[in-house]
Parts: structure tokens; sequence; C-alpha cells
């Protein structure tokens, strides 16, 4: 990638989802080592009038969810080893898996247990998505607790991506991501046109499986020292700011600076949208709305199997902090 990183244009991935919400398709595949090709019917997005109003639940193993929460999930009212979260979100997996159960819950009795195989571009996510409405605020923040069991020493790894379309242009989603390269953290953004399958939708976004088209722009802000930490619980915390062009990250409630984004990434690829001219500095351009939210675990290099865990997420219009220990 330009100026030595490689980004894989993060988090924009997806052909197959294990679970419907409202009433969507349920396709399961790629669930071996390789990916493989995609059912023709998979990870299509349903109708945007069937998917109702996230269900707020508790977001710290017992307490209230915020005021400002838009999503808010500590897993506990899923049923031991679920893999299909009713109409909250579409678990979607591609050679990884995704299911709530009681090894290591981070409060309470319950979290979202995720694994992925060794190999590159795998994927385990939880993805909430409403075509061309608002799922997130413009300007928004979001925590999540995760346990990594490892940090991937060279490949390219993301956590969490908010996403929806550019201004003018339907088709084209502008991406924000949080997540790491290198042992280190780096923010990521991605433009890209949206991916159709048989004249449907992809849910989550296409690229990069086989025979996906390339983004238009992948850039990054890359942190030449701060990483995450592996074998304990993390607190990681975002602000996608699609007003301001901004994304910033914190963990532990400790400002990673060195990941902070505004208005524009530190080294960019790919030809740029609509003949905006690529250079390292490519501007991050906020969406008109965003109308997806994916928290989980995508590979984009080849990686080492993973395994980890996510626990108490809370995404709204203010920070919400850690919560307490």
């Amino acid at each position: 990638g330009t100026a030595g990183v490689t980004t894989g244009d993060a988090g924009s991935a997806g052909s197959v989802s294990s679970a419907g919400v409202g009433g969507g398709s349920v396709a399961v595949a790629g669930s071996g080592g390789d990916p493989g090709t995609p059912d023709a019917g998979a990870d299509v997005e349903p109708a945007s009038d069937a998917r109702p109003d996230v269900v707020a639940v508790a977001a710290d193993g017992g307490g209230a969810c915020p005021a400002s929460a838009v999503v808010c999930d500590d897993f506990e009212k899923y049923a031991d080893g679920a893999t299909s979260l009713g109409a909250d979100w579409v678990a979607y997996t591609y050679s990884g898996s995704v299911h709530v159960d009681g090894t290591k819950p981070r409060a309470g009795s319950r979290s979202l247990h995720l694994t992925a195989q060794a190999g590159a571009h795998h994927y385990a996510d939880l993805i909430r998505a409403t075509r061309g409405k608002e799922v997130l605020p413009l300007k928004h923040y979001g925590r999540l607790m995760v346990w990594l069991t490892a940090v991937p020493p060279s490949s390219h790894w993301n956590l969490n991506m908010s996403s929806g379309p550019m201004v003018g242009f339907p088709d084209e989603q502008a991406k924000f991501f949080e997540g790491g390269m290198y042992g280190k953290l780096m923010s990521n953004y991605a433009q890209r046109g949206r991916i159709l399958m048989n004249g449907q939708e992809l849910l989550r976004g296409g690229g990069p499986e086989a025979g996906d088209p390339g983004a238009d722009a992948d850039c990054a802000v890359a942190a030449p020292a701060q990483k995450i930490v592996a074998g304990k619980w993390i607190c990681w915390e975002w602000e996608f700011d699609g007003v301001g062009n901004e994304a910033h990250l914190w963990i532990d409630g400790a400002p990673m600076t060195e990941v902070d984004a505004i208005m524009s990434g530190k080294q960019c690829q790919g030809p740029g949208f609509q003949g905006r001219k690529m250079m390292p500095t490519y501007k991050w351009e906020g969406p008109q709305l965003f109308d997806k939210l994916i928290i989980g675990w995508e590979q984009y290099q080849d990686t080492p199997a993973q395994e980890l865990w996510i626990d108490d997420v809370v995404v709204g219009s203010a920070r919400v902090g850690c919560p307490p220990p």
C-alpha cells in the first residue's frame, strides 16, 4: 500500500449471512479454509421497512442504557449458544463463527464469542443496517469491551465500522473503521461502490472477496507505537464525526492520538472517486448519513487463527466512557 501500509479496504468484505434481521434471508457458507464462491441468495440486505428499531438492553452487566444510546447490548438476553440474535443484529461469518455464550463474560453471564480461521479475508461480525435510513447519528460515539487472545503481528484487522452513502452519490459508500496493522493501532477510511449480486445488494458491502472490484479510495492513519494489549478486557471507544470528517479512538479511557484522523489520512491508495486526485492526504469525507454499523473481527491479510470476546456495546450521540470494573 501507499507509504508502506496495505490496508486492503478495511471492512468492506462480505458474502454470507448466518442470521436474518426482521425476516431477512438466512444463509451459511464459506466456513471452510479459503473463501469459496458466495451462495447466490446469501448476504442480501432485507427491505428497510422490515427492520425494527434496536431494542435497548443493559450494557454494563445490569445497569440501564444511557439516554444517548441508539444501540445498546450486553448479550444477556440471548440464549447460551445463540447464533441468531433476532431483530437486533445480523450475524455475518466468512471462515469464522459468531455466537453468544458464557465462556468469558465481562459482567453478567454471557458475552459475544467470535472466532476466525487462519488465513486472509476472514470475518466474524454483527451487522445493523437499514438502507438509506439513519442507524447512527452523523456524529456518534461507540464503546465495546473486547478480550483478544492475541494481536496479529503483521496483518490488518478491524473491530468496528460505520458507513453510509456519500452526499449526492447513494451508491458510493463512505466507511470509517478502527483497528490495527503491524501490531499497532490504525484508523481506516474507504470509499467503495455498493456491491450487487443477482441484482440485489450485498448486506456487508463487497470486497475484498474473490471477484469483487477494488475500492475507489483506501486511506489510513497508522500508529508508530500505540497498540492494544491481548489477554484481558479492554475498553475500546471511538468517535466517528461525519460532519467534521474526523475519527478518534480511546483505549481504557486514554486517547490514542497517534491514530487521530482529522479531515484526511496520512497514506491513501486507489483511483479516487469521481476523478478526485489520489494523494496521501486524500479527504476523509463523511457520508450523508450512517446507515450501517458493524462490530466484530475482520482480518485482511494472512493471519493466525483468532479468538475473542466482545461485551457491553453502546453506540450513540454522546461518549459514555468505560463501564465500572
